[in-house]
């Protein structure tokens, strides 16, 4: 039994999107292979439970940061603990390292990765951290880079691998645009935004990342937390276009990212997306693959080293280098 633990179950698709990777690959080199999924959202019990049941443990996404609380390290480190004293063979895949600010987190994630059998990240940023702490590692590039296929941005069925009934649904939903638009994708930090300040910085992005506000936009929520950012957003924006008399009845499109697949999202940005514009990882990588243009709002350190990754690597490197993660690491130790 495979154990894979993370920031699941919290209605993050980039982080659901890894664990759903990893179990595909791992699928298909034992066939008979049977995952389970944990994470804080689990009771005491099931972890007791899950971690009794199971053999393999697969730590993704990033874990090891105290940018929320102090209590988000510990929890990581108490997990591993509790792994390597029931024997379990324990990975950590394409991590993300930091921040770390607290002495007490750099111990906990320097502790929990010297369990570990084998550690990769997928950042310049994390392997310096590591370093840092004298932990041996891999150092890749995420794992949603292993989504790029160079034949996946010609718009026929077969590439994308869409059933045809989903597809028509899929062009319904987006039938009220003319041509391609941009895509926003906001990320709300949690006890960071007071009213004022979220308003002058949402006015800030549409300015900035919205060239016509008379074209509808789309935005594509990655997170259930990102509800509220978003909705103010398009307030912003229609009072925007009223201030300069665009009164059409302009219908802007909202998605939720864990309503589609990751081929299906990749044809809906692929084929209505003109740029990206983003705080969130993983919107940028899926949308970076689908061929937009990508327009970065650097909140944290991840999102500086998808910047740095994607003006050195292009995407046959970045995927190649996700993909190494497989045969460095977790079929190496499997």
């Amino acid at each position: 039994m495979f154990l894979l633990h993370g920031y699941l179950n919290h209605g993050n698709y980039g982080d659901e999107l890894l664990a759903e990777i990893v179990e595909r690959r791992l699928q298909k080199h034992y066939p008979e292979a049977k995952f389970n999924r944990l994470s804080s959202k689990n009771s005491i019990f099931d972890h007791f439970k899950l971690i009794e049941d199971s053999e393999h443990f697969i730590c993704l996404g990033g874990l090891f940061q105290d940018k929320t609380s102090l209590f988000t390290p510990f929890y990581y480190f108490l997990t591993t603990y509790l792994a390597h004293m029931k024997g379990m063979k324990i990975l950590f895949l394409a991590q993300g390292i930091g921040p770390l600010e607290h002495p007490l987190s750099k111990w906990f994630c320097k502790k929990a990765l010297a369990l570990a059998d084998f550690v990769s990240v997928r950042d310049k940023t994390s392997s310096d951290t590591l370093k840092e702490l004298g932990i041996d590692h891999f150092y890749g590039a995420d794992l949603a880079w292993s989504l790029y296929n160079n034949t996946s941005l010609v718009q026929n069925d077969n590439n994308y691998g869409i059933d045809l009934g989903v597809k028509s649904k899929i062009d319904a939903h987006f039938a009220s645009l003319k041509g391609k638009t941009t895509v926003l994708s906001l990320k709300s930090e949690k006890n960071s935004y007071s009213d004022e300040y979220l308003e002058k910085f949402l006015t800030k992005v549409i300015e900035d990342c919205i060239q016509d506000i008379s074209k509808p936009i789309i935005i594509l929520e990655m997170q259930d937390s990102d509800t509220r950012i978003h909705a103010r957003a398009l307030e912003l924006i229609k009072k925007n276009r009223m201030a300069n008399n665009i009164v059409d009845n302009i219908q802007d499109i909202y998605i939720k990212a864990n309503e589609f697949k990751s081929n299906e999202l990749l044809y809906c940005l692929n084929k209505y997306g003109s740029e990206m514009t983003s705080m969130r990882l993983h919107a940028l990588i899926i949308g970076h693959i689908a061929g937009l243009k990508s327009t970065a709002i650097a909140v944290d350190q991840k999102i500086n080293d998808f910047i740095h990754q994607i003006d050195i690597y292009n995407l046959e490197t970045l995927k190649d280098r996700a993909e190494k993660h497989y045969d460095k690491v977790l079929f190496l130790n499997f």
